[in-house]
């Protein structure tokens, strides 16, 4: 019997096309299965400049790989409208058909393979898909795990101000008009399923400038006794499944294809991996359990 698939779909605008380069590698090397679709914003610039990374993902990975282009606006009655960037991911339909979807950030490089647990999720829990609802707040997370033909065609998006409404918000909205169950707040089944780096949020280090604790932040890593750490992940088994796969043959492939001009792709994957290294030399195993904190 054919294995199902499962598509992989993120949007990125301009300022996160590189994570949107990186973020297949990753994909397809824990997720036997899957197929992964990335909506670009300005899409022919985007693929006159990276035409030899594409080239490479068509080679290597053929028929597993889409880049399309959309739109990170919309007409209204009141002109044009901005769309909240992380909005896009959820009102628009890929082109790419399969079994399950998982909706996601372009800046985790996941890690392991997901569709089994969330599956697992689903039939334990009676789930229509596998998510959560953040407490107190009609809001689901942006990693969306969901069946193909539940998600899409999508409903009508009449009434949702999508410039300024919080994507997560959306998402519920979307749910709730689909019909489907939405999970109780008893369900805290949320794994990033790898490193979330955030690039343009949150420093990875202690600072002079901010109020940052060392690398305890909703991104990269949180420390297993720290609020922002809601899937209760262990950092250490994450870095240590970042740095196989970083250093497995498939992975150096790609990055050996890189041009020297591709600096921002490098930068990402460089500063990734001195953070890693920082939390597996300089952190003692006290501060990273949440014991001593100050």
């Amino acid at each position: 019997m054919q294995q199902k698939k499962t598509l992989f779909y993120t949007c990125v605008n301009e300022k996160f096309w590189a994570f949107g380069l990186i973020y297949p590698i990753f994909v397809l090397n824990s997720n036997p299965n899957a197929l992964v679709e990335i909506g670009v914003e300005n899409a022919l610039h985007f693929k006159h400049k990276f035409k030899h990374i594409i080239d490479f993902y068509n080679k290597n990975y053929p028929g597993r790989v889409l880049f399309t282009g959309v739109s990170f606006t919309r007409m209204t009655w009141h002109g044009l409208q901005k769309i909240v960037p992380n909005t896009v991911r959820f009102i628009t339909q890929p082109k790419t058909k399969a079994d399950y979807v998982y909706i996601g950030d372009s800046d985790i490089f996941v890690d392991e393979e997901i569709t089994p647990l969330h599956l697992k999720n689903i039939e334990e829990n009676g789930l229509d898909f596998s998510n959560i609802v953040r407490p107190g707040k009609k809001r689901l997370s942006g990693l969306h795990f969901i069946e193909y033909d539940k998600m899409y065609p999508l409903p009508s998006l009449h009434g949702l101000n999508l410039g300024k409404q919080n994507d997560e918000e959306v998402l519920y909205k979307l749910m709730e008009r689909k019909g489907l169950k939405i999970p109780g707040e008893n369900i805290k089944y949320r794994p990033p399923h790898g490193l979330h780096i955030s690039f343009y949020s949150c420093t990875p280090f202690e600072t002079m400038t901010t109020q940052d604790k060392e690398v305890d932040f909703p991104g990269w890593l949180s420390f297993k006794g720290s609020p922002h750490n809601v899937s209760g992940q262990d950092s250490d088994e994450a870095i240590e499944r970042y740095l196989k796969m970083r250093y497995s043959e498939p992975v150096k492939k790609f990055f050996s294809i890189l041009k020297p001009k591709n600096v921002e792709i490098r930068r990402i994957i460089q500063i990734t991996d001195a953070v890693c290294y920082y939390y597996q030399h300089a952190i003692s195993d006290e501060v990273k359990n949440g014991q001593a904190r100050g």
